[in-house]
């Protein structure tokens, strides 16, 4: 086939991953068109900010599925690849967000790795505090079954 792009492999060394973000459609598209990325400044505002103000990702579609706002009966997740560099792992019940911010903005961290898994039995998340650090490589809709 011709005119398809090589999806370019990821990269261990940087600590890259392909992580899960759920949002709503409308945030989903402002995100996609570009129209204001992953705005940092805005991170919190709808959810809490358990790790400080960032962008919040999880290895986890279950994770993400919980934070995707149903709209016109379609639910979206952004699949992103996403740059860890170097992560600073935190494993404990309750997290002081502005010292964890604070490491990553002028400190010698990159992201943050909450293992909730770990200290409340749930999910992991993983936190960026820089919106270059992200890129949309899919966006996912889909609905909700209950069978």
């Amino acid at each position: 086939a011709t005119g398809l792009i090589r999806r370019q492999a990821l990269r261990g060394s940087c600590n890259e991953w392909l992580l899960f973000h759920g949002t709503s459609k409308k945030n989903a598209d402002k995100i996609v068109e570009g129209a204001h990325d992953f705005h940092i400044g805005l991170a919190g505002t709808a959810t809490g900010t358990l790790y400080g103000r960032g962008a919040y990702f999880a290895d986890s579609i279950t994770k993400a599925d919980e934070y995707a706002k149903e709209e016109d009966g379609l639910c979206c997740v952004l699949v992103c690849r996403i740059i860890g560099g170097h992560v600073l792992y935190h494993d404990e019940v309750t997290p002081d967000p502005e010292k964890l911010q604070g490491s990553c903005i002028s400190g010698e961290y990159n992201s943050v790795l909450g293992d909730r898994e770990k200290c409340r039995n749930t999910f992991k998340e993983y936190v960026i505090y820089d919106a270059d650090q992200v890129y949309v490589e899919y966006v996912l809709h889909y609905k909700r079954r209950y069978d």
